[in-house]
């Protein structure tokens, strides 16, 4: 009987010690991404992933807070270099969109319906390059810039750039106060926060490109409820900061946000992905569709919906999107590089289920990715190729041109493993804790 128990004891050690090495790489590969100046590269490894998505960015500060509070009390120097970076990406991205105010406040000047409003240059762009402007590239002898775009309804004026970018301020300033915040993010935060507030409490209810770049005809159930979020952490971020708000207006135009989402997306108590401008669901058939993303909805934007349509949701997205195995695809029919199983939307899940009390299903996923990838030193790809999701495969031949393999070494899934892991581990302590508790009082 001692001889059992001191094999667990070994091999939970053991355990512990794979994890916290798997959690070091994945924190080292996520670090190497990170330029000085904040600028944030998507994919190290694929070229049209050298940009700094906000999105993508704001996501890796998250995993850095998560990681800052793990290190707090064993890794001064990896504490620090967590919460440094996190400083520098939220100054670069708030710089950045100080210098396109002048795009955001045209866009606040103009009728919704009109085709100027459309257009990306009166938008802030869900991507820049290292200096903040349009990004470009040169493959295979041609040149593209994003600049290109500007004059069109285009798939990069996202609406969730702006309201992410004050979740993560508002988290930061949370975890590590406003003293923490580089002085030129705090500057240009106050600069920026008339016109920015502005402008996404009245552009939610107007089609912009979803989270994967995709429908801009359409309204998204996750970027309006990123936008909801936002006016929350934006409403927060000017109290800490003592920038002069009025916090009716936020408050009761995000409740406001919370009905619209609720009123427009919900089909027979499931939250839809996308819906019509005349506030119809979108769908070819008697389906009701739902995207991997929404998950981003219930575990990070948190709107005032009923539980119910969460419960069910979610249900939704476990039988359609996982369908039984371990990762999900987004959304069915999708036919990116074939339309693989990705990993963010699964650990994002895995994070969900963690704060959930659900550490079976969370812990599932978590040892998915590390068994698979700890050899390659937890260098993520965005997805796993199966090719169940899309029968007409991959029209425009991404998989082909990036040598039949997935985008690796993505930031964001490396910041999503890292932002499970964390939920996962603090769960497991708690539920330790309460069971040695349960014991000690029997």
């Amino acid at each position: 009987m001692e001889s059992t128990v001191m094999f667990k004891r070994i091999g939970a050690r053991a355990r512990a010690a794979d994890r916290s090495k798997c959690i070091d790489s994945a924190f080292s590969q996520l670090l190497g991404h990170i330029d000085n100046n904040g600028f944030t590269k998507a994919s190290l490894t694929y070229e049209w992933y050298g940009a700094s998505w906000f999105r993508d960015s704001s996501m890796v500060v998250l995993g850095l807070l998560d990681c800052a509070e793990m290190y707090s009390s064993k890794n001064p120097e990896k504490y620090s270099e967590a919460v440094t970076n996190a400083g520098k990406i939220l100054d670069f991205m708030w710089l950045v969109t100080a210098e396109n105010l002048h795009k955001i406040s045209a866009a606040n000047t103009l009728d919704k319906d009109s085709k100027h409003f459309k257009a990306l240059d009166n938008h802030l762009p869900a991507r820049v390059n290292p200096k903040g402007g349009y990004f470009s590239i040169e493959s295979n002898g041609r040149n593209y810039s994003d600049q290109s775009e500007a004059g069109k309804d285009s798939w990069l004026r996202q609406y969730d750039s702006i309201p992410l970018i004050f979740i993560a301020t508002d988290k930061f300033i949370e975890a590590f106060g406003q003293k923490a915040l580089p002085q030129r993010a705090v500057e240009n935060i106050r600069q920026a926060f008339p016109e920015t507030i502005k402008y996404i409490s009245r552009v939610y209810d107007t089609p912009c490109s979803n989270a994967w770049e995709l429908d801009w005809s359409e309204m998204h159930s996750y970027t309006v409820a990123s936008i909801s979020s936002g006016m929350k952490s934006a409403a927060r971020v000017a109290e800490k900061l003592g920038i002069t708000a009025d916090q009716k207006f936020i408050a009761s135009k995000a409740a406001d946000i919370d009905k619209f989402l609720e009123s427009t997306f919900i089909r027979e108590g499931i939250l839809c992905k996308s819906a019509k401008i005349n506030g119809k669901l979108s769908y070819t058939d008697r389906n009701m569709p739902v995207d991997a993303s929404e998950i981003f909805i219930f575990s990070l934007f948190k709107p005032a919906l009923p539980a119910e349509v969460e419960k069910n949701t979610i249900a939704k997205i476990e039988s359609d999107l996982f369908a039984g195995n371990t990762l999900p695809i987004r959304f069915e029919g999708d036919t990116y590089f074939t339309g693989g199983r990705w990993l963010l939307c699964g650990l994002e899940f895995a994070r969900y289920c963690a704060d959930k009390g659900n550490i079976g299903k969370s812990g599932k996923i978590i040892k998915h990715i590390e068994s698979r990838y700890s050899a390659y030193g937890m260098m993520l790809p965005e997805q796993e190729i199966t090719n169940v999701a899309s029968p007409k495969g991959d029209p425009d031949h991404y998989l082909e041109k990036n040598g039949n393999s997935p985008i690796s070494d993505l930031a964001w899934s490396e910041a999503e493993y890292l932002r499970a892991v964390c939920a996962y581990s603090k769960r497991l302590q708690v539920s330790g804790i309460a069971a040695l508790s349960k014991t000690l009082r029997r």
